[in-house]
């Protein structure tokens, strides 16, 4: 499976409500290809989520969540896609 696949895979699984299966597979994603900008923009989105939701604000995962949105906006302003494709609509009050 490529990474496109991955990141695919795990947007599902983010959609059925298994945010670690997700994380899991946006890892898979980003391993085989370190620059796929929408799996680090996923990955980003769903450890927010889980750091707010299932660990009370736990402040490393959501650290770490930041983290991955910033390099997901870093190659989006290099590689500048368009799609929107198998990329989480945020659902969060604030980021």
């Amino acid at each position: 499976m490529d990474a496109r696949m991955f990141n695919k895979q795990g947007y599902e699984k983010y959609h059925r409500g298994d945010l670690e299966g997700a994380i899991e597979d946006f890892n898979a994603a980003i391993n085989l290809d370190p620059k796929h900008v929408k799996a680090h923009y996923n990955r980003g989105v769903v450890k927010l989520e889980l750091g707010e939701a299932i660990h009370n604000n736990n402040p490393g995962i959501l650290f770490n969540g930041i983290q991955d949105l910033q390099i997901g906006l870093q190659l989006n302003v290099r590689q500048n896609f368009t799609s929107d494709e198998d990329v989480i609509k945020s659902g969060m009050k604030s980021v």
